[in-house]
């Protein structure tokens, strides 16, 4: 297995297992929390996927941001509470109960909201649907020559980590197509399904 893939897999472990910590520390009143207080939830879906992208919107006509960072912007202004809410909110002396009910409301309705809201601000700001070709290789040809550095070899072996062989675009997707098969094989396998 190479580093990179064990990073993310770490990563999303993280993630998992921060987010299954919540939910076994939480009640279903906590989880219903906020669905039982309908005009608290309309002022916090409000403020969360209607004024922030907004509000990401005018930041982004307003001033003149590299591309790059005007996507970043409306990507986070679009995405759901984060995991680490609960315990932010914990420590600005609120409800456990409306931080967990919250996270697994907003977590539901942005499986269709974020879609939606960045197909809808794609369209407006005319986002690319598609890098292209070119410049994709341009940036993978910029990553190699900083991968290749000797400051950045020894921050990962610094990390724990061992420096690896650089790739192109394809080799990358056909990376990903090599693991998607792989796991595939193993949900099928497994009879494992999204509810």
């Amino acid at each position: 297995m190479k580093i990179q893939t064990l990073i993310m897999i770490t990563i999303q472990a993280s993630i998992f297992m921060t987010v299954f910590s919540f939910g076994l520390n939480s009640s279903l009143d906590d989880v219903l929390y906020v669905v039982r207080r309908p005009s608290l939830l309309a002022r916090s879906l409000l403020s969360m996927n209607i004024i922030m992208p907004l509000f990401a919107a005018v930041i982004i006509t307003l001033f003149d941001f590299h591309p790059a960072v005007k996507i970043a912007l409306v990507a986070l202004a679009v995405s759901p509470v984060p995991p680490l809410l609960p315990q932010r909110e914990l420590k600005a002396a609120g409800t456990a109960s409306y931080a967990y009910g919250l996270l697994f409301t907003a977590a539901l309705i942005a499986i269709v909201f974020v879609p939606l809201a960045m197909e809808l601000l794609a369209r407006l700001f005319h986002f690319a649907d598609r890098t292209s070709p070119a410049v994709v290789a341009r940036l993978n040809a910029e990553m190699q020559k900083f991968q290749q550095t000797d400051e950045f070899r020894a921050l990962l072996v610094k990390f724990g980590m061992e420096p690896w062989a650089p790739n192109t675009a394809a080799e990358f997707a056909a990376i990903v197509k090599n693991d998607v098969g792989r796991w595939a094989g193993v949900v099928k396998s497994a009879g494992l399904r999204v509810d």
